[in-house]
């Protein structure tokens, strides 16, 4: 394990871990197929992959030994960690909801009475997602910083993935995204950079042409966003693109 990583695993640790596991299924991932997990998870997180967390690298492990697969989506994978973790939807709704008020203040952690009272205002039960129980979802901890006690998630990806799931579920899903991704002032339109990753799991979702479409055409027409983590984005995410689009993004500058 790596001291830059705060004793978590590297990324050849996880690779041979994949390939290493005993599949009760009797699966045999690829080398092709361990290089993609690999770099979905390693994409944008550097040092701080999902997968250097032994928990999460253990519900891979099963997620694997159960689809079998042949071809990796991060955002199936995250779905598949959640149904273990939640047992009904009211639980994953009311997680969520915790989910979405992080996501609004663009943090990952509140100081636990901060916390505790945001509980409340959600009328999230004291027997739910307290932060015992977030701790024993390993969903989050406390960290001591500056004299003072915090509420962190366990990573980032984690509020990122239900908020995403949550928009997906909406009845018009580009009007619920662009009200909390775009910012409208008079004379600026832009993109709120601090959404990547939420924007990133919709990208990977069964709408993700829909959202890309959108996207490249918000880029078109507001180039001023543009920026070298967005380019990666758009240009590293594995989507089925018509012909027309394809050549849009691949052969011509926004």
């Amino acid at each position: 394990m790596s001291d830059i990583l705060n004793g978590k695993l590297d990324n050849q640790e996880i690779r041979q871990k994949i390939i290493d596991y005993a599949y009760a299924s009797r699966y045999t991932p690829s080398i092709k197929l361990v290089d993609s997990i690999i770099d979905q998870f390693w994409f944008h997180d550097f040092y701080n992959s999902f997968l250097s967390d032994e928990v999460y690298l253990s519900y891979l492990l099963e997620y694997l030994n159960k689809e079998k697969l042949t071809k990796f989506n991060r955002f199936n994978f995250y779905h598949f960690v959640f149904e273990h973790i939640v047992q009904n939807k009211q639980e994953k709704d009311l997680l969520t909801l915790i989910a979405l008020d992080f996501e609004r203040h663009l943090t990952n952690s509140l100081e636990t009475s901060d916390y505790e009272n945001l509980l409340k205002t959600l009328n999230v039960p004291k027997d739910k997602f307290d932060i015992k129980g977030m701790a024993k979802y390993h969903l989050g901890k406390t960290e001591e910083r500056e004299d003072k006690t915090y509420f962190s998630w366990e990573h980032h990806t984690l509020t990122e993935f239900l908020v995403a799931d949550y928009l997906l579920q909406s009845s018009d899903l580009l009007v619920e995204l662009k009200k909390l991704v775009i910012l409208e002032q008079v004379g600026v339109t832009a993109f709120i950079t601090s959404w990547s990753g939420v924007l990133r799991f919709l990208l990977e979702s069964s709408k993700g042409s829909e959202v890309y479409t959108w996207f490249i055409g918000f880029l078109e027409g507001n180039k001023e966003n543009i920026d070298d983590n967005l380019s990666e984005l758009i240009t590293f995410i594995d989507i089925k693109l018509s012909k027309e689009l394809k050549t849009k993004v691949l052969t011509r500058p926004l």
